[in-house]
């Protein structure tokens, strides 16, 4: 399966989490919040039970997948999975969006690696606007403090699993800011986007000098999203990605 075919399953899981609301954006440092914003949390409230809280999630153990070296365990699968159900107050992960964290920690071992590098690092004052935007959006998914306590105890997540999740999108963002920072486009990407979108605009009554620096913008975030992509897809055919047994 592609980057692309796993990317377009993700973005189907996350449609059934949400209330038949577009998605607002494209960003790979704001998706998060934008995905959990849009989540309507359904039930729960504060009383979980003795057991389900004392017992908390199943985790798994054993080696899943080793990149160039570097082990990720069902162990680490498991604790990105309890921040992903904390986050988006979601109840089960689905095979498909578990297919998805697993290649997205095998992506965090290539851009952590290229990171370092290029001397690209995060700093914890670079942490603070995303754990704000997770404190925020925690509020939203699960109302009260003391039900957002209870189910951090319940999933068993802990300061150190959000930082490390935190991190890895910050640092994914410094990357890619840095790989699309010499990204130009010229006057053949913008008739080609009039093109694709011809028959809206005309539509909507609007010319193609009328959309011009619209249609630059879209452009532009388009091309400097198809040069990291294949900048990614590069670190991973370099890469020494294998699965034991």
């Amino acid at each position: 399966m592609s980057r692309a075919q796993r990317r377009q399953k993700a973005r189907r899981l996350e449609e059934k989490q949400r209330h038949r609301r577009d998605r607002p954006s494209h960003s790979p440092y704001t998706r998060i919040l934008a995905i959990v914003l849009a989540i309507v949390f359904v039930g729960g409230g504060v009383v979980w039970g003795a057991y389900s809280l004392l017992a908390g999630p199943q985790v798994e153990t054993g080696v899943l997948v080793v990149v160039n070296g570097q082990e990720i365990t069902g162990r680490e699968l498991s604790r990105r999975e309890s921040v992903i159900k904390y986050l988006y107050g979601l109840k089960q992960v689905e095979a498909d969006l578990r297919e998805f964290l697993l290649d997205d920690l095998v992506e965090e071992r290539l851009v952590s690696a290229e990171a370092e590098r290029r001397g690209i690092t995060v700093s914890e004052e670079e942490l603070v606007p995303l754990s704000e935007q997770f404190e925020e959006a925690l509020r939203v998914v699960h109302g009260s403090p003391v039900a957002i306590t209870i189910e951090r105890l319940r999933l068993r997540v802990s300061a150190a699993d959000l930082v490390a999740y935190q991190t890895a999108l910050v640092l994914n963002r410094k990357l890619y800011e840095s790989v699309i920072a010499d990204v130009t486009i010229t006057e053949s990407d913008i008739l080609a986007l009039y093109a694709e979108l011809k028959e809206s605009l005309d539509a909507a009554g609007l010319s193609l000098e009328d959309a011009r620096d619209r249609l630059g913008e879209e452009a532009l975030q388009k091309k400097r999203g198809e040069v990291y992509t294949a900048f990614i897809e590069e670190l991973r055919a370099q890469a020494e990605i294998s699965s034991p047994g």
